[in-house]
């Protein structure tokens, strides 16, 4: 695998007992990026994002992160590369925001130890870096939610993980949220050169915060590239069955869906 490349499937499958929900899948994500799977709901999305973090063992094929297969990893040593934020995370209410952003750094632990200071200070910056700082004595119970996934991003940082996974990051968010966790992961990507992996839905966040799309349908990749190669009239027919009229955001020169109609 080339040295840009962070990530990387060879030939992936994946299925759930005898049905294949991704089928012979070769993808590559540029390091120190943001890539963003969008598609279809039943797709693949979420399902491979599952299976490159570990969660999901694939029927067959390879996955590579840094050039090293992940099977030929410990648990311990794929957690120190990569942090992964599943749809709906679950922490028990009563758990504090620093407790629980703490969690992060137990793949940097020997045993049951306990945290030493240059824990406690990379768990320091990780709430200041998601602005949670002031909230660090706060109950998860307690937070909106908006901050709830500001905590868990914390957590991922406290990891110290080049590689950042989210499935769905901005799911029941409201609009003014859902910006303000792409801004903070965008800010993230250029100011901690963390490279971010994320599925979304919002097919024009997807477009003005990716510098790298990878579209799917029926388990396969159907175009992958910057936002213009991806965000086309012919690539959202083939993937979403939608006849789109795309512009572009003179703010930052990337497409916009104004107006779509179903094709029948």
């Amino acid at each position: 695998m080339e040295n840009q490349k962070s990530l990387a499937t060879k030939d992936l499958s994946i299925s759930y007992g005898e049905k294949v929900i991704v089928d012979n899948l070769n993808i590559q994500i540029p390091k120190g990026k943001i890539t963003t799977i969008i598609g279809p709901n039943g797709c693949g999305k979420s399902t491979t994002l599952k299976s490159i973090s570990r969660i999901l063992k694939p029927k067959t094929g390879s996955i590579y992160i840094s050039g090293k297969e992940i099977y030929e990893l410990s648990t311990k040593e794929i957690a120190k590369q990569m942090a992964i934020l599943p749809q709906t995370p679950q922490a028990p209410g009563r758990i504090t925001v620093r407790e629980l952003v703490s969690y992060g750094r137990f793949p940097h632990k020997k045993g049951f130890g306990s945290l030493k200071n240059e824990d406690k200070n990379i768990i320091n910056w990780a709430l200041k870096a998601t602005n949670m700082d002031e909230y660090k004595n706060v109950s998860i119970g307690e937070l909106s939610g908006g901050q709830r996934q500001r905590v868990w991003i914390a957590m991922a940082l406290a990891q110290q993980t080049e590689l950042i996974l989210l499935d769905e990051p901005t799911t029941y968010l409201d609009l003014s949220h859902q910006l303000e966790i792409l801004t903070l992961l965008q800010e993230l990507n250029i100011k901690e050169k963390r490279t971010i992996v994320m599925v979304l839905h919002d097919l024009n966040l997807a477009s003005r915060f990716s510098d790298y799309i990878i579209s799917m349908r029926n388990g396969k990749v159907i175009t992958s590239g910057s936002p213009k190669e991806v965000m086309t009239k012919k690539t959202l027919k083939n993937v979403f069955n939608i006849d789109a009229q795309i512009s572009i955001d003179h703010r930052n020169n990337k497409p916009i869906c104004v107006m779509y109609d179903l094709i029948s």
